[in-house]
């Protein structure tokens, strides 16, 4: 393969298109692709190298954007990973197994039952590859590396996914699928292998490189081995007797170096770790397996033996040239040199740069490197799947004792000179990641999983289902250098060359139904890669309703019952209020809008709630006023209960009628009501259960009513979570269990918002004026009143998120009135960040309605900052407190209540970063809480 080859496969491509597109003019029917000229059949490059584990434990998770850190991987032990390791997955991302040339771990990170005593090496440059057994989807090849000086040379194992209850584990018969001698290979080896795709999509080639035999002192030439791998097997292949001869001085480092291909699996190079350190690179065929020396201008093979230093001239590699990558497109190389004894260093050299001669490319180096580089060490580089080129960073001093782990990212590298974007630091895995340690190695894999594919994306949430008339963005996803691009947006119903092109595309569907969208990325080596995803396209669900007074009741027109509906008080639909088609309570205030929305797949979250108290027993006998409430944040069902009347030793109970109701909190309507009868006895008590209530409570305050004639009956107080808050009420002892379950409504796609639903209630009672005032230690509420009528009495509600309110006082109204009237209330629980107050007037009748919502910000001594907000699903949380050095515990929730993020923080630097990706849009609120501190703010993810 040569620089010509290159050229005509361009030219080829070129005719290609322009025949395309004549085609596509005349409209032709008929489906042609350059899949017919050159094709890559897409067994591979799928997400098989989307998990890496490396180092100590430390790992990437490339299946969200940025990946994520993992601190979960496994711990060999001191002195068992100081280099290489090779990870695979399956093509949908889940980790299958990874190893580290002497022990194979499962994806439950556990030992594979024959993974141990594999005749690789812990500290080999690059320990294994790892690739399926072509025209497999269970057998996979585990080839290791010696360590220089051994004479295993290379050798190979076979796992069977299908072993050991689909964990994995050595083929059987184990002794002739494990530690098999590569045929003809020959005694030493280097510490490096390369696999890459044979040209017909199927089979693999591997590519490996003799080492000096270290008994001996004569400069020895090094010879590159190949191998065939069929579905038949491994074959031996041939040898190519050129390159690097090995000066007698590096008798300790004769096999130590890395091995790399490009993404078009035409060029190998090779980076030699000894005392007279260089890169080298090669043509390869990968085709025939024939590596030969670089293409013209270039006699013999590229040489590359100096770096560009911190004064800009160009110096000797010296001994110690360890990190090879080649970007995406092809054209730069990256190198590291480690740092043993002198520099660390990270240099970028141009491939294409001015004639293409030896000369030419090794002066183009530009030095990376920042000016205070971190770490003992500059170690492995590696291409991920992202198209990013990571980088890991050594500390020889704590790879026993973990404690530090950082990866820097290449995050352009198809770019030259400093636009290559190079971040020393872009992963630090915290203090608080017990053990976790880098080492010289990140993970190495068969090139064929790190080329360019094809994926769908949208920046719609769910891209499978979207609503009519929509207009639809379809995003190209791939980590190769792609030249072409070809979207078919309705293939199962029209297989004609309609043919849209670009990264990105945008279509408007004008029919309901399921479509099937098809991509077909190009690269620049001239292989393809296809995708295809489904798009059901809906029709639009519209909503309308009515509201009338006495309290503020919504209700829906003409609902269907195989909807949820749920009421909001925005045309956004962020603020939700109640859930219900008729009758249902609304909490807003004496007049304006409101909304409704259909939806659908409500589920449920099952949760037993206890109320319990030791409070002084009391002789309810009848009284209307034996009752405990309990407020509702969040609509909830309540489905069962159970409930007892209070026991008293050696008090005999008679035979008793009780009745047990569930009201609103003035108990002007019931939800529920029984009654029960009491077995006499003496020191025991009677328990009762319902179940099956099926009660929807929307959000608001309620209470468990008890009548009747017999001794004590009890229930209990001091119980309390996320959804259902039980206000105290001394003097009451026993117990009363419940059961609820909390509504999630899944919006429908395609619902639509209702019309705004306007309503005017006359207000009992006219508010002129509604303050806060905050002390330091507490707020004060002040309102006052200009007339009232029939006005009971005052609640003060309180927020966190300014949506879901909870009773924290009362205060007595003054019945009628025509004279301004003026009242206050203090709230002496506060905490930092933002606190929502308002006012619920309740009428002797029970008609009630709301003050506008108030809000202050209250700082203590740590506050926080969350940015970006709006944000795409990365945020990082920064205080200016350099005395807020405890882990803090980050809560991310939606407006029902719902959790989406949990997790204990610590901060570095004043800050925390926050990964929510997972999150869908919309607005979320994130509760930080330490010791002495809750703050909250809200997030909107866009």
């Amino acid at each position: 393969v040569d620089i010509i080859y290159v050229n005509e496969i361009k030219s080829m491509k070129e005719k290609f298109t322009s025949n395309a597109m004549d085609i596509k003019r005349r409209g032709t029917i008929t489906l042609i692709t350059f899949a017919l000229i050159l094709s890559y059949l897409n067994g591979y490059s799928q997400k098989e190298a989307y998990i890496w584990y490396f180092g100590r434990k430390a790992g990437l998770d490339f299946n969200t954007t940025p990946p994520t850190m993992l601190s979960n991987g496994p711990n060999p032990g001191t002195g068992d990973t100081d280099e290489a390791h090779a990870t695979i997955s399956d093509a949908d991302g889940n980790l299958l197994f990874y190893t580290n040339g002497q022990t194979i771990w499962n994806k439950n990170l556990a030992v594979m039952p024959n993974g141990t005593g594999l005749s690789g090496h812990w500290s080999t440059t690059q320990c294994a590859t790892v690739f399926p057994l072509p025209g497999s989807t269970t057998e996979y090849f585990i080839i290791t590396t010696p360590l220089t000086g051994s004479t295993t040379g290379l050798l190979y194992s076979v796992v069977d996914m299908n072993a050991a209850g689909g964990l994995g584990d050595i083929k059987a018969p184990v002794a002739s699928h494990k530690n098999q001698p590569m045929p003809n290979c020959p005694t030493y080896m280097m510490e490096s292998v390369v696999s890459v795709p044979h040209s017909n999509g199927i089979d693999i080639w591997v590519i490996a490189h003799t080492a000096d035999n270290p008994g001996t002192a004569n400069n020895e030439g090094g010879s590159f081995v190949v191998w065939l791998v069929t579905s038949s097997g491994i074959s031996y292949s041939n040898t190519y007797t050129l390159g690097y001869a090995y000066p007698a001085s590096a008798s300790g480092s004769r096999g130590i170096g890395i091995m790399k291909s490009n993404s078009c699996f035409t060029r190998i190079f090779i980076s030699y770790y000894n005392a007279s350190s260089r890169v080298e690179g090669f043509s390869f065929n990968n085709s025939t397996g024939v590596v030969g020396n670089w293409p013209a201008p270039v006699s013999g093979p590229l040489v590359i033996d100096e770096y560009r230093n911190s004064s800009g001239v160009m110096t000797p590699i010296g001994s110690f040239s360890y990190g090879l990558e080649i970007s995406p497109n092809g054209r730069y190389l990256y190198n590291t040199i480690s740092g043993e004894t002198g520099n660390k260093e990270l240099t970028q050299y141009d491939l294409q740069a001015g004639t293409g001669s030896n000369d030419d490319i090794e002066k183009s180096a530009v030095r990376l490197t920042p000016a205070a580089p971190q770490g003992d060490r500059y170690s492995q580089l590696q291409l991920g799947p992202d198209g990013k080129i990571y980088h890991s960073i050594f500390n020889w001093n704590n790879i026993g004792s973990g404690g530090f782990c950082r990866v820097g990212v290449i995050n352009s590298p198809n770019t030259g000179g400093a636009g290559a974007n190079y971040v020393e630091s872009e992963y630090i895995w915290p203090a608080s990641a017990t053990g976790v340690g880098s080492s010289m190695g990140l993970t190495s894999f068969h090139k064929g999983f790190i080329s360019g594919r094809a994926a769908i994306t949208s920046s719609l949430d769910n891209l499978e289902e979207v609503c009519l008339g929509d207009q639809l963005d379809f995003i190209a996803q791939s980590s190769g250098s792609i030249a072409t691009y070809a979207w078919n947006i309705d293939k199962n119903l029209n297989n004609t060359v309609d043919y849209m092109t670009g990264p990105t595309i945008f279509h408007t569907y004008t029919a309901t139904g399921t479509y099937t969208v098809e991509l077909v990325v190009t690269d620049v080596c001239g292989y393809t890669y296809t995708s295809t995803s489904e798009v059901k396209v809906l029709p639009k669900t519209s909503s309308a309703g009515t509201v009338q007074c006495s309290p503020v009741i919504g209700n829906v027109t003409s609902p269907d019952p195989s909807y949820t509906y749920v009421w909001y008080s925005d045309a956004a639909g962020t603020k939700p209020i109640a859930t219900g088609a008729t009758n249902v309570s609304l909490p807003v205030a004496g007049s304006g809008n409101v909304y409704v929305r259909a939806e659908t797949g409500v589920t449920s979250n099952t949760s037993n709630h206890e109320l319990r108290n030791t409070g002084t027993k009391n002789n309810w006998g009848g009284s209307a006023g034996n009752y405990v409430e309990f407020t509702v944040l969040t609509p909830i069902t309540l489905n069962s209960f159970n409930w007892g009347n209070g026991s008293i030793p050696g008090w005999p109970y008679p035979s008793t009628t009780y009745t047990v109701k569930i009201q609103n909190q003035d108990g002007s309507v019931t939800f529920y009501t029984n009654s029960y009868t009491t077995t006499e006895g003496s020191s025991t008590y009677n328990a009762y259960s319902e179940s099956g209530l099926n009660l929807n409570l929307p959000a608001g305050t309620y209470r468990i009513q008890y009548s009747g004639t017999g001794a004590d009956w009890s229930v209990s107080t001091n119980a309390s979570d996320e959804n259902v808050i039980i206000g105290t009420n001394a003097g009451k002892v026993g117990n009363f269990k419940y059961t609820v379950t909390k509504l999630s409504p899944t919006r429908l796609p395609c619902s639509q918002m209702s019309a705004a639903i306007p309503y005017s209630c006359p207000l009992p009672v006219e508010l002129l004026a509604f303050d806060l005032i905050y002390s330091g230690k507490s707020v004060l509420l002040k309102w006052a009143t200009s007339q009232e009528v029939n006005n009971n009495y005052f609640e003060i509600e309180k927020s966190i998120d300014g949506i879901h309110f909870f009773n924290i006082g009362k205060v007595n109204g003054a019945g009628n009135s025509s004279q301004a009237l003026h009242y206050s209330y203090n709230d002496r629980e506060t905490h930092s960040g933002v606190i929502y107050y308002r006012i619920k007037q309740v009428d002797y009748d029970g008609t009630f309605t709301y003050s506008t919502i108030k809000s202050v910000h209250i700082g203590h001594n740590v506050s926080f900052t969350i940015k970006p907000n709006p944000s795409n699903g990365t945020i990082t949380i920064a205080t200016n407190s350099e005395t807020a050095s405890e882990p803090f515990r980050v809560e991310v929730l939606d407006l029902l209540g719902i959790t989406y993020f949990a997790e204990e923080i610590e901060l570095v630097d004043q800050r925390m970063k926050v990964n929510l990706q997972h999150l869908p849009k919309g607005l979320f609120i994130v509760r930080i809480s330490g010791k002495e501190e809750v703050y909250t703010e809200r997030l909107v993810i866009e």
